[in-house]
């Protein structure tokens, strides 16, 4: 890795979950060819993606609720209510009740 590459990755913005991370994009050795870009993506987009713990057995809840849905409708609907995923929200009434650890710990326990 080279020098101006280290600058950069040293420069970046901490990812922030569910508004956008950013990335160093390196052809070559050139400043001119190292580029940091900042990805930012739809809700959906997120939903889709998300690898937070919390959200993914949210989103798995969410989605084992109505299985009949066409997915991507579900989870545009995901989207709506939690745009910015579940990071920066306390936690949810289904959390504080054991359903969506339950959902989760139902599907595991199928897939072993």
């Amino acid at each position: 890795m080279n020098e101006v590459v280290l600058k950069e990755i040293k420069s970046l913005a901490p990812p922030r979950k569910g508004r956008s991370a950013e990335a160093v994009i390196a052809l070559g050795e050139r400043a001119e060819t190292t580029e940091v870009i900042r990805l930012v993506p739809t809700p959906v987009d997120y939903w889709i993606c998300t690898t937070f713990q919390r959200e993914r057995m949210h989103r798995n809840y969410f989605l084992s609720r109505d299985p009949e849905k066409p997915l991507f409708e579900s989870y545009r609907e995901l989207a709506r209510l939690f745009p910015k995923g579940l990071a920066e929200l306390p936690e949810l009434p289904e959390e504080a009740s054991g359903a969506v650890k339950s959902v989760w710990r139902d599907r595991r326990r199928a897939m072993q």
